[in-house]
């Protein structure tokens, strides 16, 4: 990549010449203005009374016939928006937004917001490093006004949000048109024409890699061996062509030529591809190394100031068409998203195995369930973690209300949704966890307004869940789950403030075990005895919870249960529990 310093030779869009190149620069200054003056005229010619939109309808012919010799800055905002798309979206989104602009109202809201973007701080840091030196973009005022049009783009598009080069392809936009015109063609872009390109895994921009290095092999066998010879990673050097839309590497006007062709033809990218490499091979053929060979071909084309030889050369390559890049892409695109789940299985694993209490094999099968289920997000909503919980719990299906409790306690962030993180944490507690740890996340969990208490309502409801839980067969007699209430009110509210604490809720499993059974899950026979940091060597994550191993058999030298009527069950001499003040028996 050529020389950027602020020092350099600049073009009349303020854009920097390398040093090597200015004299070539300075010899097409001249054609540059007299073929913009040239297709000034002949726009001009077409477009008058009804204007662009008007022809576009009528006579898209002659509009593509122009714009394959490029669009004059007069017109370039208009018949770019209207060609990628972006217009539509502009108007659509605007006859809903009453009487300020849909842009605008992001501005405002991004302004007005109490806590900033997730994206704040990426495009803060990147604000400084776009177009250093340019006396538009590199200001104070260039630098405010490229912030909001990003900021506006990651609060319409938070799975996007921001992504590096966006900065690049914004303030290149924003040297052609008005912010809000800016704001919509990068919108456009990132959503449509480049799809995936900007996206977290970088999908799209892999697959179309895939389709580049399939096509170079067909159409230039001998670039492609070469590659070969000298391990040339196509990725590595085409990442960078590929999302900054070849700004800073390509000079300003062979730059736009390149733009007015690909929001005609998004196909044309691969056959740009195809004639740079095509146009310089027989240098590129001389390399002996990687290294020379990527910097000889970014060298060629810093110094490409003929756009209609590159265009020229791009279009003989007939058959590269969208027909046949979407059947490359779709070829390319299963491989490539089952390398990235493979990637991603084996990170999320690897990250969670240190802290987890699973097993490999244990996580990659709660991995697969999660991920048989996900969203495109990479998270969970509730009914999705029920399908999830009732297939580690299938006893206590149907108990949607306590489990809807349980998933504002996974759910760590508050989005409401959880991911696979949050997933694993959340039954690591309730499967492997200690008595302490379980009726923490119980006490937390139904604490529902997180006020540090349980209340009444709340302690309700979870004897409610219990009863449903234990006995579903039978009907819920509202006086019984009140008796028991007050019951447990009676034994563990020490200081009589109508709530439990945690330490008063802890000595829960005296009143009766059954009511921690919701948190705990089944321990084999022979397992670790009361009080063990974890149970040891379960047999598998997925449990089916019986209900009669919850309460603990006392031992035969142990002295007879004491006997009471069981408010839960209505039924006398119910023989009771005897239990730590932890819940500990029911393990």
């Amino acid at each position: 990549m050529e020389d950027l310093s602020p020092n350099n030779l600049r073009d009349h869009y303020g854009m920097p010449i390398g040093k090597d190149h200015a004299t070539e620069y300075e010899k097409k200054k001249d054609h540059y203005t007299k073929n913009a003056q040239k297709m000034e005229s002949e726009w001009k010619n077409l477009v008058v009374e009804k204007g662009l939109s008007f022809k576009l309808q009528k006579d898209s012919k002659n509009i593509f016939r122009l714009a394959k010799k490029g669009v004059p800055k007069s017109v370039r905002p208009e018949i770019w928006m209207i060609l990628t798309g972006a217009q539509s979206k502009k108007n659509n989104a605007d006859k809903n937004s009453g009487d300020e602009s849909y842009y605008n109202q992001l501005v405002r809201k991004n302004l007005s917001a109490s806590k900033p973007l997730k994206a704040a701080e990426s495009i803060e840091k990147d604000l400084r490093r776009t177009f250093p030196g340019h006396d538009v973009i590199d200001t104070e005022e260039g630098q405010e006004r490229l912030r909001k049009i990003l900021s506006a783009f990651a609060r319409r598009n938070k799975e996007v949000g921001y992504c590096q080069a966006m900065n690049f392809v914004t303030a290149w936009l924003m040297l052609q048109m008005g912010d809000e015109d800016a704001f919509w063609m990068l919108t456009t872009i990132v959503e449509d024409i480049c799809s995936g390109y900007y996206a977290t895994n970088m999908i799209g921009i892999r697959v179309d890699i895939a389709v580049v290095k399939e096509i170079l092999a067909s159409h230039l066998p001998k670039i492609d061996a070469k590659m070969e010879e000298l391990s040339v990673i196509l990725s590595l050097v085409s990442v960078k062509w590929f999302l900054p839309l070849f700004i800073h590497l390509l000079p300003s006007e062979t730059l736009l030529r390149f733009w007015d062709n690909l929001f005609l033809d998004g196909s044309f990218i691969f056959r740009l591809v195809l004639a740079i490499f095509k146009i310089n091979e027989a240098d590129l053929l001389r390399q002996k190394d990687a290294i020379e060979f990527t910097q000889r071909i970014e060298h060629h084309m810093a110094r490409m100031f003929d756009p209609q030889q590159l265009i020229e050369e791009a279009d003989s390559f007939k058959d590269v068409n969208m027909e046949l890049i979407e059947k490359l892409r779709q070829k390319h695109k299963t491989e490539i998203e089952r390398e990235i789940e493979e990637l991603n299985q084996r990170r999320a694993i690897s990250q969670l195995s240190k802290g987890s209490r699973f097993s490999i094999t244990e996580l990659k099968e709660l991995y697969d369930q999660f991920k048989a289920i996900t969203a495109k997000s990479g998270e969970i909503d509730l009914p999705n973690f029920q399908r999830i919980f009732y297939n580690v719990f299938p006893d206590r299906k149907g108990d949607d209300v306590n489990v809807a409790q349980l998933f504002q306690q996974f759910d760590v962030d508050g989005s409401k949704t959880i991911d696979f993180r949050e997933l694993v944490t959340g039954f690591s507690i309730l499967t492997r966890g200690t008595p302490d740890e379980k009726l923490e996340f119980a006490f937390k969990a139904y604490d529902s307004d997180k006020s540090g208490f349980i209340e009444r309502a709340e302690l309700e409801q979870m004897i409610r869940g219990v009863y449903k839980h234990l006995f579903s067969s039978e009907k819920v007699d509202p006086k019984q789950i009140s008796d028991f209430c007050d019951a447990i009110y009676s034994n563990l509210d020490t200081n009589h403030d109508g709530k439990l604490s945690f330490e008063e809720f802890k000595q829960i499993a005296v009143v009766d075990p059954r009511l921690c059974h919701c948190f705990f899950d089944d321990v084999e026979e022979g397992s670790d005895s009361v009080g063990a940091k974890e149970v040891k060597k379960p047999k598998k994550l997925i449990l089916k919870t019986s209900t009669q191993a919850l309460i603990k058999k006392p031992d035969a030298d142990s002295p007879p249960p004491a006997r009471s009527t069981d408010p839960l069950l209505g039924n006398e001499n119910q023989p009771r529990t005897q239990s730590s003040g932890c819940g500990c028996s029911i393990l």
